[in-house]
């Protein structure tokens, strides 16, 4: 590099990321050796480069810097799951959901829910439900009880704390100013105090929405909830989520089981 012999320079450091060491050290030295121009950074790496590459932009935040670098992925063809699915994640997290969209072959167009009967293993990423577990709750998908089809999933509140609780929930690309309708199935048992779980809805990128269904609280068989909304104007994702706020009374310390399943979500009427 320093005797200015730019092919050597450029081979070498393509064998150093071909062994997947010293990425970040690597990396660094070429957005310094090329001023931080991520189109002759792309032009100097060999395409199997290309996928590290776009992970060390990742994180680093520099989102308008991986456009270009996934445009070249996409046109080489390369279908890795893993790479879609961790490039949408993070675009979504910078709140760009048109393009999330597009890289998850949606092409912006309207799909509803994903996995809303939970048939499918939960991936915690892209548009998929998301969720952590606690000492005071557990959740996992299981086969008894359900509403349809085999799986559907399960909230066990363990009555250790008065807990405030919104550790479930997923990210759904909409319409802005579309008016839709979820509607979802849900079965309890012995959920205590006077502070029941309920469903909300809320803007995730811009504008101002917050919907809310009714409280489940005691024992209830498979029943069906309906929340209608509409989407703000640039509003292009909501997140439906499971929430539970602290209760002010003595028996404060939630408890009990809640199953979801069947989740659905409906365009009323696109935008004019």
């Amino acid at each position: 590099h320093e005797l200015g012999m730019e092919d050597i320079f450029k081979r070498n450091t393509n064998y150093i990321l071909s062994k997947r060491t010293m990425l970040r050290d690597t990396f660094q030295m070429l957005d310094i050796h090329y001023k931080a121009k991520t189109t002759d950074t792309v032009k100097a790496l060999d395409n199997d480069n290309l996928i590290p590459y776009l992970g060390w932009l990742m994180a680093w935040g520099r989102i308008e810097d991986t456009y270009l670098v996934w445009e070249k992925i996409e046109n080489l063809g390369v279908s890795d799951n893993k790479i879609i699915l961790k490039y949408s994640s993070f675009l979504i997290g910078k709140k760009d959901i048109v393009k999330a969209l597009a890289v998850l072959q949606e092409k912006g167009s309207f799909k509803g829910m994903m996995n809303g009967g939970f048939e499918i293993e939960i991936s915690r990423a892209g548009f998929d439900w998301r969720y952590s577990d606690n000492a005071n709750w557990k959740i996992k998908r299981l086969k008894s009880p359900v509403f349809e089809g085999v799986y559907a999933l399960e909230i066990e509140f363990t009555g250790k704390e008065n807990i405030s609780f919104y550790h479930l929930y997923q990210i759904v690309p909409v319409e802005p100013s579309g008016s839709y309708s979820l509607t979802y199935n849900w079965k309890s048992e012995g959920i205590t105090t006077d502070q029941g779980p309920f469903m909300e809805i809320y803007s995730y990128d811009k504008g101002r929405l917050n919907c809310r269904g009714d409280m489940i609280r005691g024992t209830n068989d498979w029943a069906e909830e309906t929340i209608e909304f509409t989407a703000p104007e640039e509003c292009h994702a909501v997140v439906v989520r499971l929430r539970r706020l602290k209760s002010t009374r003595f028996d404060c310390k939630i408890a009990g089981h809640i199953w979801l399943d069947n989740f659905r979500l409906d365009l009323l009427n696109a935008k004019k």
